[in-house]
């Protein structure tokens, strides 16, 4: 039993049966197991006597057989099975996948079937059979023989009936077309967990002598406890994980296509022997609802966070962890004096593993910078992994081939420093790419003026240790190498390195400076500096780049503010400028210019407050005043009950009223007084009522900051007369009278506030003015009188 279940049975949708059996799938696996004597056919060494041979992957184990087995009911009889059999492989030479796969996974079951059952002599008698299990190989080769030659019966009728060939055909073929209809309907009920196991599962049953194979079996969920999240893709997560006691990396795939990607993962990551990829130990179990993949590989932090901490050591230490990621091969740690931290050992990356993979025929348009995952592992080994990716495009021809694979270089490259940058700083911006795009001067202190971008220092500047350090690539659009040429450039320079004395990282110390920009424009801190190890395809264009102003948005480490776009356009300022920064040097910090600098930034900014404050002032104001208004805008009829109350005396009082204070209104407004005789027609009420009036008026004038006190005594009212005057014909008379009055006041004092607004705006420009022509500011220019009401 465990011979034929060894060597025949495996999901495919072709195979050969010969001396010895040969079984070759349609992925590129194939088994050879020798049950003949002298060895296979074919085999000039040939193989032992029931000797098994793995020549591509590992075969189905026999665990998966004996599920199968106890899933299915035991053959009560040979024939039925040797029809199946026959029908089996008859089929399965006409059908394509996934109907042959579906059938041969009926011929596995019952080949064990058979294999139990062939013990000798039959209980019912009808076709007494002593096979052995030599035997049935041999039917089974006959079988083989009977499916190519299509329509010759004359095997199976004598071995199962004993009786010539004539009269026993079409019996015969009405009675494998019935077992082959019984044998659908069967299949029906056992074919998911018996296909899922044989197409999914591959681990190593056994080997020939010395032959070693590397199995790929099934991890329950339960078995597995993820710990850290290392990388997240769109339909996809990666953990480091626990598995057995040994810290692994775990890859799960999410939505309704988890199955085919973990398909697509796993046929890239297999049969790849380069030690800069993750290499597969397990996968999920068939009826696991989890599909993910289990990589041999320790990882217990993300390789953005790895790279991070190298940034925040020091430049040495940044420096060295670039070239390893460009240069694609392992180092040995060198010493550093400035700290005692193991320092990083990567294994081959981005270049040799592109290469590796377009030497192993891998196509690369199937592949992009999103498709490649970059880890670091415990051991400080560099490690590459796959996400899903399209696996129907045609071949490119060579040098699309050759683009492609400079562009997925660039763009890995690229991601891979914006991921370790974007961890520390927070702000989202683009690394520096081509030439033609970058809007940095790169200038030595030696040189005047100069059309280049990049020029070297001959004495290295002293590293900062306060400094905001980052990774940066700079894209190479017309390339004149290859990437294999770029990695063992970087190979060759990483490998002689080890020969030098520590220093033998330094790159070059260059000082950047922007474009257009007059100083004390930009954000400027005291003591800010930025390191922008910039690295490209020639390790001698390679250097450090100090930055001594923030860029636009970012986050100043010193002062916690962000910087804002404040650069004067103008393009006679551009090239005056320009002109002043290549012929001039930087100012000592005595000079009185640089504090004049600093005073005209203390004045922009106090005029920008003044600003803020005059706006509130005018927006409080108007509120006030539109206010003040709509307590005149009422317009509503005066309820009928109010109405009833009023009587002659009271409309008399309030026409009377309306006429006294616009004659005080124009008394006011000509600084006369109020006549005799107009005084002796009013009693105490009345002046009281005048007063409060007045008052309030005065009140709302001052709110303007018309400054002018009222004239004492301009309001005494000493007479005793209480003349009163006939009401007038219409009762609302005198509240229209009002009303007009009210809106012919509204109108003055609106004029009145726009040649306030207009007066205080000549003093707040004659103010600021102030501060340019270096002149004081005139005393009690803005004071303010401010009485709470």
């Amino acid at each position: 039993m465990a011979r034929i279940a060894r060597n025949f049975f495996q999901n495919s949708s072709h195979f050969t049966v010969y001396g010895g059996i040969n079984v070759n799938m349609v992925e590129g696996n194939s088994y050879r197991y020798d049950a003949d004597q002298g060895g296979l056919a074919g085999d000039a060494e040939g193989l032992d006597d029931e000797e098994f041979e793995i020549i591509d992957k590992p075969i189905l184990s026999m665990q998966v057989l004996e599920d199968i087995t106890a899933s299915i009911s035991s053959a009560p009889f040979l024939e039925p099975s040797l029809k199946i059999l026959r029908c089996s492989l008859r089929v399965l030479a006409q059908l394509e996948a996934p109907e042959s796969k579906e059938l041969l996974t009926n011929l596995v079951t019952m080949a064990i079937r058979i294999t139990a059952t062939v013990d000798g002599h039959f209980s019912d008698g009808v076709c007494p059979l002593d096979r052995t299990v030599d035997g049935l190989e041999q039917c089974l080769e006959n079988v083989k023989s009977c499916v190519e030659e299509e329509c010759q019966w004359s095997w199976i009728s004598r071995a199962i009936y004993s009786r010539g060939v004539a009269g026993r055909v079409a019996v015969l073929e009405r009675m494998l077309e019935d077992v082959l209809a019984t044998f659908q309907a069967s299949l029906s009920s056992t074919r998911l967990a018996v296909i899922k196991k044989i197409l999914i599962y591959h681990p190593a049953l056994g080997s020939r002598k010395n032959i070693k194979s590397a199995p790929t079996g099934f991890i329950s969920y339960e078995d597995v406890q993820t710990m850290k999240n290392l990388y997240r893709g769109s339909s996809f997560q990666v953990y480091s994980a626990r598995h057995k006691n040994h810290v692994v990396v775990l890859k799960e795939f999410c939505g309704s296509r988890a199955k085919q990607h973990l398909q697509q993962v796993l046929n890239l990551s297999h049969g790849l022997m380069d030690p800069c990829f993750l290499k597969v130990k397990g996968i999920s179990t068939p009826e696991s609802s989890t599909q993910f993949i289990v990589f041999d590989n320790a990882c217990s932090g993300s390789f953005e966070l790895k790279i991070a901490s190298a940034l925040q050591e020091d430049q040495k230490q940044s420096i060295r962890v670039g070239f390893t990621i460009v240069g694609g091969i392992s180092v040995e740690p060198l010493p550093n004096p400035s700290t005692n931290k193991k320092l990083l050992s990567i294994l081959k990356t981005q270049q040799a593993g592109l290469a590796y993979l377009r030497c192993k025929g891998i196509p690369l348009d199937v592949l992009s910078a999103k498709s490649l995952e970059i880890y670091i592992t415990d051991d400080n080994e560099l490690k590459i992994g796959f996400a899903p990716a399209k696996t129907d495009v045609a071949d490119p021809p060579d040098d699309a081939e050759e683009d492609r694979l400079w562009e997925i270089f660039n763009e890995s490259c690229l991601n891979t420093f914006e991921r370790a940058n974007r961890l520390l700083y927070q702000e989202e911006r683009v690394a520096l790419t081509d030439e033609s795009e970058n809007q940095t001067v790169i200038l030595d202190s030696s040189e005047s003026d100069s059309s280049e971008q990049f020029i070297e220092e001959s004495v290295p500047v002293a590293h900062s240790s306060k400094a905001r350090r980052e990774l940066s690539w700079k894209v190479v659009r017309q390339k004149t190498t290859t990437v294999e040429l770029v990695a063992q450039h970087y190979q060759d320079y990483l490998n002689t390195s080890q020969l030098k004395p520590t220093g033998s990282f330094a790159l070059r110390q260059l000082e950047a400076r922007t474009r257009g920009l007059i100083p004390g424009q930009r954000h400027q801190c005291s003591g800010y500096k930025r390191e922008q190890i910039t690295f490209t395809t020639t390790i001698t264009e390679n250097a450090v780049i100090s930055h001594s102003t923030p860029f636009l948005g970012e986050i100043c480490y010193l002062c916690g503010e962000q910087v804002e776009q404040d650069i004067d356009q103008n393009p006679s300022t551009y090239a005056t400028t320009a002109n002043t920064t290549a012929n001039t040097t930087k100012p000592p910090p005595a000079d009185p210019f640089q504090a004049q600098a600093f005073f005209r930034d203390f004045v922009n900014n106090e005029k920008q407050k003044l600003n803020l404050k005059r706006q509130a002032l005018i927006k409080r104001k108007t509120a006030e005043l539109v206010k003040f208004s709509q307590s005149f805008k009422l317009n509503t009829p005066v309820p009928n009950n109010e109405k009833q109350q009023l009587n002659l005396k009271q409309q008399a009082l309030i026409k009377r009223k309306t006429a006294e204070l616009v004659k005080f209104s124009q008394s006011f407004k000509l600084n006369t007084p109020v006549p005799n005789n107009e005084k002796q027609q009013l009693n105490l009420k009345q002046q009281a009522l005048i007063k409060r009036k007045t008052a309030e008026l005065v009140k709302f004038s001052q709110s303007f900051k018309l400054n002018t006190p009222v004239p004492e005594g301009l309001f005494t009212i000493n007479t005793t007369a209480n003349t009163t005057k006939p009401p007038p014909p219409d009762p609302f008379q005198a509240q229209a009278f009002f009303r007009d009055f009210v809106n012919n006041e509204k109108q003055k004092l609106n004029l009145k506030r726009q040649a306030l607004i207009k007066r205080k705006t000549a003093e707040l420009v004659k103010f600021s003015q102030s501060f340019k022509l270096n002149t004081p500011v005139p005393e009690g220019l803005f004071t303010i009188r401010q009485k709470n009401g």
